[in-house]
């Protein structure tokens, strides 16, 4: 972990804590959102809670190897306390850094690929791509709830320089 979060830790560890125990009703949608523009397919899981009012939203983009399935956790605690989240799938970064089998040679390869900067420039053009779909209230799920006007993006490592990126 990088030597500049360890001051915060005890203060992470105390608002993780205090997040709600309770599961409050949350919708999930999974849906796919095109870039025409790179011609590529971004599957999306968005965590919606229940009600009609207006929410902030959280554009979770997760680590090296992970799917819509990553970040379970957090997507949990952030829709019981009344944010939507949406989990991306980054093609080329996602599962197929870690498929089983091969040598660890070519395991290795496919890790270092997943990890180019390539990937990273992608990345960070996913998240704009999912802030157009938002804008449009592109895709299947009740997106006109969200407020386009309080998003935040988090994630894993990677996912973490994005936001500091964007």
């Amino acid at each position: 972990m990088f030597p500049f979060f360890r001051p915060f830790l005890p203060l992470i560890a105390l608002l993780i804590a205090l997040l709600p125990t309770a599961a409050a009703a949350t919708r999930i949608c999974d849906t796919v959102w095109r870039d025409p523009v790179r011609a590529r397919l971004l599957p999306v899981r968005i965590w919606l809670p229940d009600g009609a009012a207006r929410v902030p939203a959280v554009i979770w983009s997760p680590g090296l190897g992970a799917d819509i399935g990553a970040g379970g956790q957090w997507a949990r605690a952030w829709s019981a306390a009344g944010l939507a989240v949406i989990v991306m799938q980054h093609p080329g970064s996602d599962r197929i850094a870690y498929p089983p089998g091969g040598t660890p040679a070519e395991r290795k390869a496919r890790a270092l690929a997943a990890s180019s900067p390539a990937q990273q420039i992608a990345r960070t053009g996913d998240i704009s791509v999912a802030l157009d779909a938002l804008a449009r209230r592109d895709g299947s799920c009740d997106l006109a709830r969200i407020d386009n006007d309080r998003i935040g993006v988090a994630g894993g490592l990677k996912g973490a320089i994005l936001s500091l990126v964007q």
